[in-house]
């Protein structure tokens, strides 16, 4: 974004007025007024006016700009990258979409069928709170840490802290990339099968559909912070049916 459009778009928000800077007692879009029309210069002791015609002309080009950046957005959507991508949103900042079940995301229920023994149900419920992590298994990094200053989430289960580190240690040592399906997959099972953190499976293990399962993978396994339920629950619904 460039900064006279940050200028323009600060302009619109504060109905085109001159907004103060908080360190400063100049007005800090003097400058871009002037070289726009929006003020005259006049000497010392008069006020300055903006003119209502270019106010409303500069309220049109922010508009217009946003447009343009909307398609611009919507164009690059279309490209992003599936499986071994980086970068993370945050749960409740996800854009509400149509939502279509991964190919990453079939195959990994599969490998969970048959490496843990779980049932179809068990499953989708377990992947639909992968695939709520990671937007569609298209970023392994989170984007905005809940902890400012962290490295933050990574993976399939957006591993943080002392099991970030432990997924990273166990990616090295077994020689695999550490945003490749192997390496999040075999840390997964890891995780389970040799750690406390493998002790929600016995709760799964109960569960009878792809809701509940997807409820005690996330409450008792990833234990987010900001869970988003719904979200879980309906992905955990595609993945049962299975629909592409």
């Amino acid at each position: 974004m460039s900064l006279q459009y940050k200028e323009l778009l600060q302009l619109a928000r504060q109905k085109l007025t001159p907004s103060e800077d908080a360190n400063s007692s100049e007005p800090m879009d003097k400058n871009l007024m002037l070289r726009d029309g929006l003020m005259s210069k006049k000497p010392k002791g008069e006020e300055e006016q903006p003119s209502v015609d270019n106010m409303s002309n500069i309220y049109k080009k922010v508009i217009n700009y946003n447009k343009e950046l909307k398609n611009e957005v919507a164009s690059y959507e279309d490209t992003l990258p599936t499986g071994e991508a980086a970068g993370m949103v945050l749960a409740d900042d996800r854009p509400k979409v149509d939502f279509k079940v991964s190919e990453v995301g079939m195959n990994l229920m599969g490998d969970l069928e048959e490496t843990l023994g779980l049932t179809k149900e068990q499953a989708a419920g377990f992947v639909a709170n992968l695939d709520h992590e990671t937007l569609g298994f298209k970023f392994m990094q989170e984007i905005e840490p809940t902890i400012k200053g962290s490295k933050g989430g990574y993976g399939f289960a957006q591993w943080t802290g002392s099991r970030r580190k432990e997924f990273e240690a166990w990616a090295q040592k077994n020689n695999t990339p550490i945003n490749s399906y192997e390496a999040n997959f075999g840390f997964l099972i890891h995780e389970i099968r040799n750690t406390s953190e493998g002790r929600f499976m016995k709760d799964l293990e109960k569960t009878t559909t792809a809701k509940e399962a997807a409820r005690v993978v996330s409450e008792k396994y990833l234990r987010p912070g900001k869970p988003n339920l719904k979200s879980r629950f309906d992905k955990a619904e595609k993945y049962n049916k299975g629909s592409q």
